[in-house]
């Protein structure tokens, strides 16, 4: 009986490399552009994002550029606070997270190769998750403040 080899015993040079090695600076910026162009045309979310971008979008889109690239590069460019400013957002529900989730999806797919656009799609899932369950915390503690 023969054991199919694991990618950790192929040799250096026949192993297909990892997302995070094809991921790029400029795919960042493709995908989160791609993805607020998006946002921006949806439906439900143009009404989350609008109101409080108007006329900041670009520095909107600069300070996304950073956070995914902090995330995903590990250039540490972002020093923002994402819990603390989607708790104050007191509309988001969950369709919005998925909605979010979808449309994040389809810029990754769009803009990178299938690996990178399942890294990007896997740490997208990820922090939603966390902020969306955060953000339920904050508010059933400040609900029983009152």
């Amino acid at each position: 009986m023969r054991r199919q080899a694991s990618q950790q015993s192929l040799p250096i040079e026949k192993r297909p490399p990892d997302a995070r090695s094809l991921l790029t600076e400029t795919t960042i910026r493709s995908v989160v552009y791609s993805f607020y162009i998006k946002v921006k045309e949806d439906d439900l979310l143009a009404s989350v994002f609008e109101p409080r971008l108007d006329g900041h979008w670009d520095e909107h889109l600069d300070t996304m550029v950073d956070f995914w690239s902090s995330v995903l590069l590990s250039t540490g460019r972002y020093h923002g606070r994402p819990l603390t400013i989607h708790s104050e957002i007191g509309e988001v529900t969950p369709e919005m997270w998925a909605r979010w989730l979808q449309l994040f999806g389809e810029a990754s797919r769009e803009h990178a190769s299938e690996p990178v656009a399942a890294l990007l799609s896997q740490r997208a899932e990820q922090i939603a998750g966390h902020l969306s369950r955060s953000v339920e915390i904050i508010r059933a503690a400040q609900a029983q403040e009152t």
